[in-house]
């Protein structure tokens, strides 16, 4: 015959350290996952930085292109 189990019955443990120590399980198994997103996020932040240095790059190359029309010696 089946029998009806409870948390804590029998145990000597309470309802609420189980709980616990569940919440504290199911958290260790989030944290590779919390990792790779911080990883990621930080990929995406480098490439933003670079995406907007290449802009200040480009810019400036511009810039020097109509300093080569003016010539000032010959």
């Amino acid at each position: 015959m089946a029998g009806i189990a409870s948390f804590g019955v029998g145990a000597g443990m309470a309802l609420n350290q189980q709980l616990d120590m569940l919440e504290k399980a199911e958290m260790r198994r989030l944290e590779p996952l919390t990792a790779q997103k911080t990883a990621c996020e930080e990929q995406i932040s480098a490439v933003g930085k670079l995406q907007s240095s290449l802009e200040k790059l480009k810019t400036a190359a511009e810039a020097l292109k109509k300093f080569g029309e003016i010539s000032t010696t010959k």
